[in-house]
């Protein structure tokens, strides 16, 4: 039995370790000249890794653990919240000193406690209706809309409660964030190994039958009782690869039933920092609504600070030139550090846009309101044969996240294995 796998990012990798471990035939296809997906390791800005994709291990306990030990790789933790430093009225205020200010603690609470109060089976509002509704002070407002909708480079009028709600009850990675000192590519490198990935291969059509299905990658015609497709939500939108017959109404309507954010990172590098390096994040309203620095926990590392953009920000950025997007990055650390050693102290800048990759065409995936099910209706299978991996299929775990998209190959794979018992 011979299974094929579509991308060798987290959850293809992921599923093909499972799988091969199993002792079955994997065979993992990648449209890129690399493995990582969205996860993309620079080493040539700084001089330490730089991520231009996805750069966190959230959580303590997150799945990513089981390679970043197998890996022997170390990590530098940066704890949540304290040491933060949030926007309030213009100002840049520590964590520590917001908590005795009303209705503090609850707008940073809203997305781990309150959203998983909420039953998903009444009906679906947008997150924010649901701000809306709970009578927080107005100054707080614009912060929480921020803080719930950002993470999946969604705007809050368009993001639904109901699925956050059950992410939330579903959580179980643990709190806190860590950076891969040496890259988040070293833990790919070792999830990768010993497995049979063919860089280069574009897949463009997958013809399938409950027998089985044959797929085409780079001219080649592959044939496999079982494939796996983990592309990203945005590639399966806009019908990059074919399927014969065509997928059914059901799956479809799934598919676009999603939204995938737009996304993008603001790396800048400076000749000396201007902020404490103790500062694990930077949380505003600004064009940029989080920053946050490698320097963290590095003293020998090049003083770089790093924008994360999504949604509506991102898109106004994407219409500028590069040069000018970085103007208005440092328009906004200047602002908020309340400083011109920003651009006194600026050395190069560059603009990392994740719409940009051909192979992924934006960030995260997020569900809509009034879409709650379609997470899972993306995940099931299809005759057997056809099956699906990958953030946007994440329903028992966090989407938009790395460790997410490991327990969806994980899913995958334990699929097959249990149809091959039943073969047998």
């Amino acid at each position: 039995m011979r299974t094929i796998i579509i991308g060798a990012g987290a959850a293809g990798l992921a599923a093909g370790r499972a799988l091969q471990d199993a002792g079955q035939d994997v065979l993992i296809l990648e449209a890129r000249d690399r493995i990582g997906g969205r996860v993309w390791t620079d080493r040539t800005f700084a001089n330490i890794p730089i991520e231009n994709g996805a750069e966190w291990v959230h959580g303590h306990t997150a799945a990513s653990w089981k390679y970043v030990t197998e890996a022997g790789l170390s990590a530098i933790r940066v704890n949540k919240f304290r040491g933060y430093l949030f926007e309030h009225l213009g100002r840049l205020k520590p964590y520590e000193e917001l908590r005795a200010v009303p209705g503090f603690e609850r707008i940073i609470n809203l997305e781990e406690h309150e959203i998983g109060e909420i039953d998903p089976a009444a009906p679906d509002k947008s997150v924010k209706a649901w701000i809306d509704s709970l009578g927080l002070p107005q100054e707080w407002i614009p912060l929480a809309y921020m803080l719930v909708a950002h993470p999946y480079f969604a705007e809050p009028d368009e993001i639904g409660v109901a699925d956050l709600s059950r992410e939330v009850r579903a959580h179980h990675a643990g709190y806190d964030n860590f950076r891969l000192r040496d890259g988040y590519d070293q833990m790919f490198a070792h999830m990768a190994r010993g497995l049979d990935v063919r860089l280069g291969a574009p897949v463009t059509r997958v013809r399938w039958g409950k027998r089985g299905a044959a797929v085409l990658a780079g001219g080649d015609e592959i044939t496999a009782d079982k494939v796996i497709i983990t592309v990203p939500l945005s590639l399966l939108q806009q019908n990059v690869i074919a399927f014969n017959p065509i997928l059914p109404a059901w799956k479809t309507n799934a598919i676009h039933a999603l939204r995938m954010g737009w996304g993008m990172k603001a790396q800048l590098k400076f000749s000396s920092p201007f902020w404490d390096v103790a500062c694990g994040r930077v949380i505003s309203t600004a064009a940029a609504p989080v920053w946050w620095s490698p320097t963290f926990g590095r003293p020998e590392a090049e003083a770089v600070m790093i924008g994360f953009i999504g949604g509506d920000r991102a898109k106004r950025l994407y219409a500028m030139p590069e040069a000018q997007a970085i103007e208005v990055m440092l328009d906004d650390l200047c602002r908020l550090f309340q400083t011109d050693a920003p651009r006194k102290t600026i050395q190069t800048g560059r603009i990392i846009r994740w719409a940009d990759d051909e192979w992924a065409r934006g960030g995260y995936s997020f569900v809509p309101t009034g879409a709650y099910d379609s997470r899972a209706e993306l995940a099931r299978a299809v005759d057997g044969v056809l099956h699906f991996a990958g953030e946007a299929t994440v329903t028992a775990s966090n989407p938009a996240t790395v460790h997410g998209a490991i327990e969806s190959g994980w899913r995958a794979a334990a699929e097959i294995a249990a149809e091959m018992v039943g073969i047998s």
